[in-house]
């Protein structure tokens, strides 16, 4: 998870300290964090989780996306798709990809046809 964690925070473009202090932590204590030499506690999840949007599931098991992106989901179906999508692995997710694309291809091929 710590390898997760310093990926968000290269993506946000932060250091340690501004990353540290947008959840209320010293560097020094994040920066054990980091390098896996004190485990990350549940309420830090949760407040690196809510502070900078961070999809949880993600952080803890590398499944899914990084960021939630919740203006895309507009339906309850968009949602549920989105909720499906991120419980899946890698692959899984790759597979389902493929599939929509083949799918969203056949169906521009009909409306072609007629």
């Amino acid at each position: 998870m710590n390898n997760r964690l310093f990926e968000v925070r290269k993506v946000l473009k932060m250091n340690q300290d501004k990353f540290a202090a947008s959840i209320g932590m010293k560097q020094n204590s994040y920066s054990q964090i980091e390098t896996g030499q004190i485990p990350l506690t549940e309420k830090n999840i949760k407040l690196i989780c809510s502070t900078h949007k961070v999809d949880e599931n993600w952080l803890k098991t590398g499944i899914g996306t990084m960021f939630f992106e919740n203006d895309i989901a507009e339906t309850s179906d968009e949602k549920e798709i989105l909720s499906i999508f991120r419980r899946l692995t890698a692959e899984m997710q790759e597979f389902l990809l493929d599939m929509g694309r083949k799918l969203v291809e056949k169906s521009e091929k009909k409306e072609k046809l007629g």
